[in-house]
């Protein structure tokens, strides 16, 4: 009868783990594999260099405005300006550059606001189509470990 601490082939447990984990290659490379494939670019499930999932609250900015707000204000800027100095009839040079100048400061917030809008969309759009080709790779994976078409 053998010794509870004996194996068959008279090996201690210590002696017995050690030689399945360097005499046998498959059990070997099962046990990496299950420490670091979940984790590793080997996974198509979970890779590290995953695209971040687009978040539609970075469209709007630190007062809490939406792009449409912000807008908005920037029209009402300049239409409210100009409903001001319609019909003035202004007496100086000055008087007039001045207007000019308000009315230029009001037309350059409003395009230099929607410029970075369109900035802003072109580069929330990259990373919702990242993310969309990221979650049909997922599902492909997916699908093909289950074998479905």
């Amino acid at each position: 009868m053998n010794s509870p601490l004996k194996n068959q082939n008279n090996e201690s447990p210590e002696q017995e783990d050690y030689n399945l984990m360097h005499d046998n290659p498959v059990v070997k490379h099962a046990t990496w594999m299950s420490k670091h494939a979940q984790s590793s670019r080997m996974s198509p499930l979970n890779n590290n260099n995953d695209p971040e999932k687009p978040d539609p609250k970075s469209l709007i900015n630190e007062k809490g405005q939406s792009q449409e707000d912000v807008m908005g204000e920037r029209k009402s800027a300049i239409d409210n300006f100009r409903k001001k100095i319609e019909g003035l009839k202004f007496n100086t040079q000055e008087q007039v550059d001045k207007a000019n100048e308000i009315d230029a400061g009001n037309v350059n917030a409003y395009n230099f606001s929607m410029d970075s809008i369109k900035g802003v969309n072109k580069a929330y759009n990259e990373k919702v189509n990242k993310w969309n080709e990221h979650v049909a790779k997922q599902n492909q994976s997916i699908n093909d470990i289950l074998n479905i078409d």
